[in-house]
């Protein structure tokens, strides 16, 4: 580092693009206190009683948060109950007011079914909902779902700083 020295006792460090890529690591875990980001785990739920063109909304992430699905389980009214007449739950994220096909991330699930769901890679950001929409569902069939969640703070994961971030190490 180069010292600058001014009047009246004040000095100045300048560094060098080299001095700093070698104190960045050191740098960043300061800030971060040197411990790796970990998720909130936790479950989302909901279900629905009957026909009904309304998406089953699972919630969405608070702003400066993005949730990363794990897992979903969707089951009848009891974990054994299989689903006559054809039918399926979709699992979409987005707005459930405006749906559209670009929405669906899992298509065509039977019930009852329980699917990990990390290897898809799906993401929800804060401005998207996670629900779900169901096909041919009998006046007298209820849906439940349970999705696992990892809540991540955006910075932690963000792909302008893939260096900091546990899931580009």
């Amino acid at each position: 580092m180069v010292e600058v020295h001014i009047g009246a006792g004040a000095v100045i460090d300048l560094a060098t693009a080299d001095d700093l890529a070698k104190d960045r690591k050191t740098l960043l875990d300061a800030i971060a206190g040197g411990k790796e980001a970990q998720p909130l785990r936790f479950t989302q739920m909901g279900q629905r009683l009957g026909q009904s063109v309304e998406p089953i909304d699972l919630g969405s992430p608070p702003i400066g948060r993005m949730w990363f699905l794990v897992a979903i389980t969707v089951t009848g009214k009891d974990p054994w109950e299989s689903l006559g007449g054809g039918a399926l739950v979709a699992l979409c994220v987005g707005d459930p007011t405006a749906f559209h096909l670009g929405q669906v991330r899992l298509p065509a699930l039977t019930v009852p079914q329980c699917r990990a769901t990390a290897s898809d890679g799906i993401w929800v950001y804060p401005n998207e909902s996670v629900y779900m929409i169901t096909s041919s569902l009998g006046a007298n069939q209820q849906i439940s779902v349970n999705l696992q969640v990892e809540e991540w703070r955006q910075s932690d994961i963000c792909m302008s700083n893939p260096g900091q971030s546990p899931l580009y190490a």
